[in-house]
């Protein structure tokens, strides 16, 4: 699959993910926190390959880092909002090593609401992806 085609059906998955996230958070917060960061991570990766990026790098270099993803995403044009680049630098130390047991530990850390805000500032953000990719595409 090139990197545009796999680009469309990462940021598809990631779409999927953040709503996963939104309707676990109040049931399940740890499991709400891992839908969420899959979603990040879907959607940056997503940007990465759909501006000429690689699978292999992704896979290789980024893995689970959230925060050097949205670097790497920046790199490549994208800008993610100042509230995406905040969650993604407090997620990776959770999740890029540790993954669902690392965030399931950051849960009951969580304020009050501060679940809620995660998940508008992704659901923001994988529509950003998803806009700015389409823009790309119209330009192409």
């Amino acid at each position: 699959m090139n990197g545009p085609t796999l680009a469309a059906v990462m940021i598809g998955r990631a779409r999927r993910f953040a709503t996963i996230g939104e309707h676990l958070a109040p049931i399940a917060p740890a499991l709400a926190l891992h839908g969420l960061a899959i979603a990040i991570e879907l959607s940056l990766k997503a940007a990465i390959l759909d501006r000429g990026g690689t699978d292999e790098r992704n896979r290789a270099e980024i893995r689970h880092n959230l925060r050097h993803a949205e670097c790497v995403a920046r790199d490549y044009g994208f800008q993610a909002s100042p509230a995406l680049a905040r969650l993604a630098s407090r997620l990776t130390p959770y999740y890029k090593d540790y993954g669902f047991h690392g965030l399931a530990a950051l849960a009951p850390t969580l304020l009050n609401g501060e679940l809620h805000a995660m998940v508008d500032t992704v659901a923001v953000h994988v529509d950003a992806v998803r806009v700015w990719m389409r823009a790309a595409r119209r330009r192409r």
